[in-house]
C-alpha cells in the first residue's frame, strides 16, 4: 500500500484498498475449528504469571509475529485460519480513511471510545493511517476499533495485569465499533509478547494473540497441544482442536470493567496477585523495638510496595523525612491504607 501521510495519498490508498477488497470475499464466522492449532508458549507463560484463572478456559493460539499479528489474531478467531489478515487490514484501512471523525482525536466531533482516557496515548490520525496502510506495520487500539466496525463484532481486549494494582487496566476493554451491536459475541484478543516471558521482571508487550475458548475447560494441560514459537508461527501442530459453538448473547457493559472473556464456560474467580505473609499474630512492643533497633538500613524499602498485601510488614527508609523535618517540612509517606501520620519523628527507619 501507499503511504498515507497526505490527503491526496490517503485518497489513493483508499482507492487501492477498495480495489483489493473487490477481489476477495470474507467467509462467515466459524462455529468450530477444523484445523489443528498451536499454543503460543509466550502468551501462556504471560497468562500463568498474570491471570492463571484463564488458562483452564482459554487457549492463547499462536500467530505469526510479522507485524500483522493483530489482523492474524482476528482472522484466526473469526475464520479459523490466519490467511485473511490482508483483507482485514484493507477493510480497517478503508474504515479509518473513510471515517476520520471516529479516529482523528483533534477533530471537534471525534467519537473515539478512548479519546478522553488519560491513561491511553492514541496515535495521531496521520500516524494511524500510515500504520494501518502498511503491510507489516504494527497496529494498536485504534485499529482494533476499526476491526470491530468492519467485522461486525465487538472485540474484547485483554492486557495482562503484570503489576498488582486496584486500578483496572485501561487497555482491557470491550471495543464496540461503528454500527456494531454491543450484544454480539465478542472476539477475544490478548496483548502479548514476542519474546519469552520470565516468572518475574519486565515484559515487552509487542504482540497479539487470540484467546480461543477451550473445548474441555478441565484440561489444564491438553496433551495434544504443542508449544509454538512466536517468531514465524511455523511450529508443528497436532490434532487437538478446541471446538467452539458460538451463539449470540447479551454481554454489554462498561468499557473499563474487569476482563470477562466470552465463552460457553462461566469464567472462574479472577486471580489477583497478593503478597501473603501467612498466619501471624500482632507483634509485641518489645518485638517491634528489637526489629527497629537492629534494623539493616540497606534492606529498607523506599516505600510500601503497591498491591494487595496480607499479614506482611516492611521496613521503610525514613531518612528523607528526617531531612524534610530539619527543613521544617512535613513528613511524606506513600501508603494505600492511609494509616500514616505526619507527626515528627527522628527515626531513619520505621
Amino acid at each position: 500500500m501507499l503511504s498515507a501521510t497526505s490527503d491526496s495519498n490517503r485518497q489513493k490508498v483508499l482507492a487501492q484498498a477498495k480495489d483489493v477488497l473487490q477481489k476477495f470475499d470474507l467467509p462467515e464466522r466459524v462455529k468450530s475449528f477444523t484445523e489443528p492449532l498451536s499454543l503460543c508458549s509466550n502468551a501462556r507463560a504471560l497468562l500463568q504469571r498474570s491471570q492463571p484463572s484463564l488458562l483452564p478456559q482459554f487457549m492463547p493460539a499462536a500467530v505469526a509475529g510479522d507485524g500483522n499479528c493483530l489482523f492474524r489474531a482476528v482472522s484466526l478467531a473469526l475464520f479459523g485460519v490466519e490467511m485473511y489478515h490482508i483483507q482485514l487490514r484493507a477493510l480497517a484501512a478503508v474504515e479509518i480513511l473513510s471515517n476520520p471523525d471516529w479516529f482523528d482525536t483533534t477533530s471537534q466531533h471525534c467519537m473515539h471510545l478512548l479519546k478522553d482516557n488519560a491513561y491511553v496515548v492514541l496515535p495521531s490520525y496521520t500516524a494511524l493511517c500510515t500504520e494501518v496502510c502498511g503491510i507489516g506495520h504494527w497496529c494498536g487500539i485504534s485499529t482494533i476499533l476499526a476491526l470491530s466496525s468492519v467485522t461486525g463484532f465487538p472485540i474484547q481486549t485483554f492486557w495482562p495485569p503484570i503489576c498488582s494494582t486496584f486500578e483496572p487496566e485501561p487497555l482491557t476493554s470491550r471495543i464496540v465499533g461503528r454500527n456494531v451491536a454491543s450484544h454480539r459475541q465478542a472476539i477475544n484478543v490478548m496483548w502479548s509478547s514476542s519474546a519469552p516471558v520470565d516468572a518475574s521482571g519486565p515484559v515487552t508487550i509487542d504482540h497479539f494473540v487470540p484467546l480461543l475458548p477451550m473445548a474441555d475447560p478441565t484440561a489444564l494441560e491438553p496433551p495434544a497441544v504443542i508449544d509454538s514459537s512466536d517468531s514465524d508461527g511455523s511450529a508443528a501442530c497436532t490434532s487437538y482442536v478446541p471446538v467452539v459453538e458460538h451463539s449470540e448473547f447479551h454481554n454489554a457493559g462498561a468499557d473499563r470493567r474487569p476482563f470477562q472473556p466470552e465463552s460457553s464456560v462461566s469464567p472462574g474467580p479472577i486471580s489477583v496477585r497478593v503478597v501473603d505473609g501467612g498466619a501471624r499474630k500482632f507483634m509485641t512492643a518489645d518485638e517491634l523495638f528489637n526489629i527497629l533497633s537492629a534494623a539493616d538500613t540497606t534492606k529498607a524499602v523506599k516505600e510500601v510496595p503497591k498491591g494487595l498485601k496480607s499479614n506482611v510488614w516492611y521496613l521503610v527508609d525514613n531518612s528523607h523525612n528526617v531531612t524534610r523535618r530539619a527543613q521544617e517540612q512535613k513528613n511524606q509517606f506513600w501508603d494505600d491504607c492511609e494509616a500514616w501520620e505526619t507527626k515528627q519523628t527522628g527515626a531513619h527507619c520505621i
